[in-house]
């Protein structure tokens, strides 16, 4: 069994992976979720804004798809919640070496 360490971020899209990453063949030995300022619902509300229009969508579609499998089996016990730029600092690249994994995986699923 590969042991992996998981960068990503706070949206629920990253939570699904990040779950389904610890339901499968691998053993995650932490995942490292840095704080996003995406926007939520609430703050999309200028309609002529095609970008807001777009990433209120994507936000909607997102919970739709995602929510109930994460609700039901999101473990939150590997999931380490850090600033932003995190995953680059002196601390956590130590702690990545010391907890020794054989893969890295960065789930990079375009935040805005």
């Amino acid at each position: 069994m590969y042991k992996v360490i998981l960068l990503t971020s706070d949206s629920l899209r990253h939570k699904y992976f990040f779950t389904k990453f610890i339901k499968s063949n691998v053993e995650v030995l932490a995942c490292y979720s840095e704080k996003t300022k995406s926007l939520k619902n609430s703050d999309y509300t200028d309609l002529n804004n095609f970008q807001k229009i777009h990433f209120t969508e994507r936000a909607r579609v997102e919970k739709d798809f995602f929510e109930e499998y994460v609700n039901l089996n999101f473990i939150s016990e590997k999931w380490n919640e850090v600033e932003k730029n995190y995953v680059n600092s002196k601390p956590c690249i130590d702690m990545i070496k010391k907890l020794n994994p054989d893969f890295i995986v960065w789930l990079r699923l375009f935040d805005n």
